[in-house]
This record gives structure tokens, sequence and C-alpha cells, in this order.
């Protein structure tokens, strides 16, 4: 643009150069001294459209970018949600060493950041990802050279503790792409891949890998030799169920049960061919999910069969419409199928059908429950429907700029909000559009989500990790056990004030677990007070450890060792806590827990079996009964039944106590 400026032959244009150079210095050494003056104000935009404001940048102060805006007011908008931030700041932000400098979202107002919110896009660790963000583009992560793992420095990224937003971990070293995740322990730090070894046409394709997420590196010593295709877990109990290829692309392909023993090896429990009295030789095996300890989900071909794995029974078929993924509900109690032009919901355990969605073509969807099993996602083509199962008011449906792989869409919920489809794009469900897109490499099916212990997020197909910090407590099914007195409760009245006091040992995000509590008790009329004497209180516990005992079958008698942990909510008023929550492994029919120990007490003392739960309290009528949506239609707090673990929470604070 400058290209005109030369050094003049004559003596009147060399005069005329230099008063040019000088005007222009000027002109810098003027705007360098107004940067902080309100004339240079800019139009700052977030990414999500609902900020939008003129302002000019004051200071970064813990991940938080400060704008003061033309009439004096000082607003704090995230650096990650601005589509416009200087380069300067991105890289004060880089330089951030903290890991209280993640940010952790919402845009506030005030001379000071405030108390960190829940991230409504995404977060980077300090010093982990550039940031790349350019007007009318969608925000987009750019990968840095890592340095190589040694063994004095396992982590090249250290693991925080959890955060809400996204920290992207490096690959795993040694491992070629076209791994498949497919395990992820309770506590979140392991997974198990599926390593390509050599091509489709060679008896070898896959070995399954255990990776240590922790250090991150690969377990060489834990591999299955023998090819293991679509494959999947029971992580609080370390079972893998998959189809045992042999020969030539699954030629006399089985299904294999494998265990995950404490020193980290692979054991064979028993195997069986997927068709009962038949021996099969291609069963065409593309989807495996567990529905508990003992029963497990396989899409064989065009139908779906559901395994009595240890009696190597057939419990139940159905036909479906095409090669797409239903989907189990959180806890695996629920389970939808597309046929034709139908979604049907049936009961996993016994394939009784309960209702069904009519859709308006019978183009194959992939499907994938909402994690408190309230909705339901179909993904197809570039169209996204989200079904509300309790309201058909509330179903919505959108479509992206871009089609999806139907064929690898792969859909699952990493948190309430947001929806993985393809294996790489993250769609924001409420404002119907992609928030950013990371290529982990591989085809869609070749990353997947998973919630399960301290991380939601995606595992790619080089072995490398997106992670979502969790975003809401872990939902599953629920039912009502134990009795508690409740005559304390009746200090709160519509007009007290209780002061939130959120505690967490655990898989759970604090924030989430604030703002679902201060939501329910605000709908209840409460207020919030930091001077009540008025505690809500959420903590986990590990439990020690227990065992399974198969009571038929070919492992009649033997033992399955298992791990669960706990989950307490604890309303305490005036210095006694009034009523609580428990969420365990099954919990038995005499399981108590009395208000003079704590939750970790009862839980020792008593042997808790399998499957995770949460005991739901028997309360009086006449105090509280708030209703609950438990996804296939009503059920009150007092009835039998089962309702959904977010709802639960929220619900025993739903509605003010009543009367004496």
């Amino acid at each position: 643009m400058l290209g005109w400026i030369h050094w003049p032959r004559c003596g009147g244009g060399r005069l005329r150069f230099v008063i040019l150079v000088v005007c222009l210095a000027c002109l810098g050494c003027l705007r360098i001294c107004s940067a902080d003056d309100l004339a240079d104000i800019r139009v700052w935009r977030d990414q999500t459209g609902r900020f939008e404001t003129k302002a000019v940048l004051v200071e970064i102060k813990d991940g938080r970018v400060k704008l003061r805006k033309a009439d004096g007011r000082v607003v704090w908008p995230p650096l990650s949600l601005l589509s416009q931030p200087d380069q300067d700041y991105v890289a004060k932000w880089q330089e951030a060493r903290e890991a209280s400098d993640i940010f952790a979202g919402g845009v506030m107002e005030g001379e000071s950041p405030g108390p960190v919110a829940e991230a409504t896009v995404t977060a980077w660790k300090p010093g982990d990802e550039p940031v790349s963000v350019q007007p009318g583009r969608l925000l987009t992560v750019q990968p840095m050279p890592r340095p190589e793992l040694t063994d004095a420095d396992p982590r090249s990224v250290s693991m925080s503790p959890p955060q809400a937003g996204l920290t992207v971990l490096p690959a795993i070293a040694g491992l070629a792409d076209g791994n498949i995740p497919y395990l992820l322990d309770p506590k979140g730090m392991m997974s198990l891949l599926r390593v390509q070894q050599g091509t489709w046409d060679k008896t070898k394709f896959s070995q399954a890998v255990l990776v240590d997420h922790e250090v991150n590196r690969a377990n060489p010593t834990t591999r299955w030799e023998e090819p293991l295709h679509f494959f999947n877990s029971n992580p609080s109990h370390g079972l893998v169920v998959g189809r045992a290829d042999v020969g030539s692309w699954g030629a006399t392909g089985q299904m294999v049960m494998l265990r995950l023993d404490d020193l980290g090896q692979l054991n064979e429990l028993l195997r069986w061919f997927p068709d009962p009295g038949s021996n099969e030789s291609k069963p065409r095996i593309r989807q495996v999910e567990f529905i508990d300890a003992e029963l497990v989900l396989a899409r064989v071909g065009d139908i779906i069969r559901v395994y009595d794995w240890n009696e190597r029974r057939e419990v139940w078929r159905l036909p479906i419409s095409g090669w797409h993924r239903p989907a189990l509900s959180p806890g695996g109690r629920y389970f939808a199928a597309q046929i034709r032009d139908e979604i049907a919901l049936f009961e996993s355990k016994t394939g009784h059908q309960l209702g069904v969605i009519k859709r308006d073509d019978a183009d194959p969807v992939d499907l994938a429950f909402h994690p408190t099993g309230l909705k339901l996602a179909a993904v197809g083509g570039r169209d996204i429907d989200i079904y509300d199962l309790a309201d058909a008011g509330n179903d919505r449906s959108f479509s992206l700029t871009e089609p999806i792989d139907t064929f690898y869409s792969d859909p699952s919920w990493t948190d309430a909000l947001h929806l993985l489809v393809g294996g790489t794009r993250l769609v924001d469900a409420d404002l119907g559009r992609q928030v950013w897109q990371y290529d982990l490499g591989g085809r869609g099916n070749d990353n997947r989500a998973f919630q399960s212990g301290l991380f939601r997020g995606v595992i790619g197909g080089r072995g490398g990790l997106i992670v979502f910090r969790h975003a809401v407590p872990h939902a599953s099914v629920v039912k009502a056990k134990a009795s508690v007195d409740w005559s304390d409760i009746q200090v709160l009245s519509p007009g007290d004030s209780v002061r939130m006091e959120i505690s967490v040992s655990g898989p759970t995000n604090r924030s989430k677990v604030a703002e679902l509590m201060q939501a329910a008790i605000a709908k209840a009329g409460w207020k919030l007070s930091n001077t009540a004497d008025s505690v809500v209180r959420f903590a986990n516990y590990r439990t020690d450890r227990r065992t399974h005992r198969f009571r038929s079958g070919p492992l009649k008698d033997q033992e399955l060792p298992y791990r669960p942990y706990a989950t307490v909510v604890e309303v305490e008023v005036g210095g006694k806590v009034v009523y609580r929550v428990v969420d365990v492994g099954r919990v038995p029919d005499d399981f108590k827990v009395s208000l003079d120990e704590t939750l970790k007490d009862a839980i020792e003392r008593q042997t808790v079996p399998t499957y995770r739960m949460i005991e739901r309290l028997d309360l009086p009528s006449h105090i509280i009964q708030p209703d609950f949506q438990h996804g296939l239609g009503k059920s009150t707090l007092d009835a039998e039944g089962f309702v959904d673990a977010t709802d639960f929470v929220s619900g025993l604070v739903q509605a003010p106590p009543r009367g004496r």
C-alpha cells in the first residue's frame, strides 16, 4: 500500500518525504497515547450472539478481558467468547500459568470479575492451545507441537482439578492413527483403545490396548491379542464385551466377554455365538451396549438382540430399520430405536414397547439420550431433532450448514446443552448451531464421547483427548427405599433464606451443582443469603471394594469385584441434617441412613450390591410432594417408580414446606 513512497531525487521531494514521515510518526504517537481513551472504541461480539457492545480494552484478569463501555460501565466478557480479541491479549492469555486462570464462563458487569460461573462455550488450559478467532467464523483450536514425554516429567499437560470447559490433551505416544476408544474406568483415567494392526484383509485387524490418561501413556502389557471389534464396556465392573474376529474380517465372529483385573490385565470370562442355536459365520455386530452387569444389547445387522451373557441366552430381539444407531437411556432402563418412520421406546430388559414418536419421513437417524434421560436426539443428514419425552411441546429441530456423515454421526451428549456429532463437531442444542469443530483424526465413529468419572469429553482416533469437565451430575434412574425424620424441615418457609455451601469431592462440577440447587430454591420462592443458618451440601464418597455374585449360569457362585462410589446431597437447618439424598451402588431394601451418622459410615457398615442408583427418601405428603418428569410421563415423589437423578436433586427443594 505504501509502495509509492521512495527516496526522491530532488531536494523539494526529499523535504516533502521527511514531512510525511514526521506526520506519520506523530499520528502513531497520538494513537499510542490515546489507547486508553474512550475515543478508541471497537465493537465486540461473542460467538453466541448474546453479547455485543462498543468498548475499550482495559486489562485481562483471571482469564477475562476487562472492557470499559462508552457510558463508563465495566464489563468482563470471557476471552474465548469474543470474536475480535487483540493478539496481545491472546498472548497474555497463553502466558498465564495458574489453573485458576482457566475461563469458566459468563458475561458479568462490575469492577471485578466476581464469582466464576458455568462455562457457556469453551476454555483452554493456559499455555496449552492458541486461540484463533476471526470475525464471522466459528471458534477453532490450532494444535501446537508437543514436547516429547520423558520419564522425569511424564505429563506434557498437567491434570487440573475438574473445571467447566475444554482441555485438549496430547496424543498418546506410540499409537498409530485409527485407534478407537471404548472404555473409561469410573475414575475417568483409563480407556481401552482398539489399535489397528495391519489392513482389513489381515488376520490381526485390531488389538485392545489400555491407556492411562493420567500419565498419558499406553500400557504395553495390557493387550488383547485376538482381534476385538465393536466392543464396549461396563466401567464399574471392568467388563468388556465385543466381537472376537478370527480370520478375515470376522469370518468366525463370536461374542466375547472380558474382564479388566486389578493388575490391569484382560481375562476372558466366556464367549458365545450371537445367534442362539447356530454358528453364524458373519454376525455383522455393529454396536454393543451394557444394560446392567449381566445384560448386553447388541445390534446384529438389522436386528437388536438383548443377551444374558452369563447364561448365554437371548432375552428378546427387535428388527429395526437400517444401519443407524439406536440408544440406551442413562442407567440402561429404556431403549429407543427407529422403525421406518417412527422412533419406538422400549423397556430394555423386557422389550415391552412404551410408546412411539412419529417422524415426517423414514430417513435413517442415529439416536442419543440426553444425560438426564428427559430428551432424545435424532441426527441424520444435516438435520438434528431434539425430542422432549415428557412434553412434546418442547420438541425442536434445526439444521447445520454442513451435512453430517450419517453412517458415522455417532451422536452423544457431552453435557446438558451440547451434542457431539460426527466425532468432531460440537453443537449447542439450545442455539441450534455448531459451536466448534476439532479433528482428532479418523472418521466419526473413531472419536467417541464419554461421561464417566472425572471427565466428560471425546477421546479420539489418535489416542488424543478432548476433555469436558463435568457439567451436570451424572444422571441415573432412582427408586425410593429409606425414610427420615422430617420434623425440623418445618423451620423453612417461603420467606426464609438458604445459604448454599457446595463441597465436591469427586466427579461433579461444583458450579453446576450450585446452579441447579440455586435455581431450584429460587423456583420455590426462597431467597439466597450469606447469613442464613441453612446449608445445602453436595459431596462424593469412594466406597470400599464390593463383589457381585452370580446366582446362575456358567459363572454361578463366582464373584466379580468392583468399587462403587456414593454421592450425597444433604440439607442442614440449624445445625441438623433434615434430609439426605444417597447415590450408591444398588441400595438394599433395609438400607437406612440415620441422622446421627455420616453417609460414609452408613455405606461402610452395609454391603452394597451391584447397580448404581439413587435412594429416594419417603417424604411425608403434607410437607413436600412435587411432581417429577422422568422422560416417559409423570410420577410424584412419594409414588412407586423411577425419577431422574438431576430432577430429583432439584425437586427436593422445588416447593417450600407447608404446614406444621
